[in-house]
Order: structure tokens, then C-alpha cells, then sequence
């Protein structure tokens, strides 16, 4: 990623956009952590649900954010925007 697009001395947080056809290999990506948080939080990628992943330290480490498939004719174009200022502690 380009460091313009990066916050001036704060650490980015990842966002993983995923559809439920790309979930499968994008949970196998996470690392065991992360796969076993969003296996008891019963995450499913259903448009608009999204999952805050703890970090090692406690931290935010990531969030999932789960999309229309590509080939949805309803797909939501804007949906991403409802990210801004979800996060804790980003955007405030």
C-alpha cells in the first residue's frame, strides 16, 4: 500500500473484505488466533456484517468486512462506507 494512504505515525489497521465464496481462503490466511476468535464468534459473510479481530496484544489487529458477491445485481457499491468510524479508536 502506497504511505499516503497511511495515518501519520499510527499503525494500520487491515481491513479484509471478503464474499462467502472468498471467506474459505481468507479465514485460512488469518492466523490461528484470529481463525479461532472468528470461529466462536460464529462470524458468517453476510453483506454488512463485519467482525473486530484482537490483535496479540490486545489491540485492535483487523477487521472482516464481508461484501455482496461479485455477480450480485442488488451489490451495494457504497457499502464499505459504513467503516468509517466503526473501529474503535479510528476516526474519533
Amino acid at each position: 500500500m502506497h504511505p499516503i494512504f497511511l495515518p501519520r505515525g499510527e499503525p494500520a489497521t487491515p481491513i479484509w473484505f471478503i464474499t462467502s465464496a472468498t471467506w474459505p481462503e481468507q479465514r485460512t490466511r488469518l492466523d490461528a488466533h484470529g481463525r479461532a476468535f472468528a470461529d466462536a464468534a460464529d462470524f458468517e459473510p453476510r453483506a454488512g456484517r463485519h467482525l473486530l479481530l484482537p490483535g496479540s496484544d490486545g489491540a485492535l489487529g483487523g477487521v472482516l468486512f464481508a461484501l455482496e458477491g461479485a455477480d450480485d445485481p442488488h451489490k451495494d457499491l457504497l457499502r464499505p462506507g459504513a467503516l468509517v468510524g466503526s473501529p474503535p479508536g479510528h476516526g474519533d
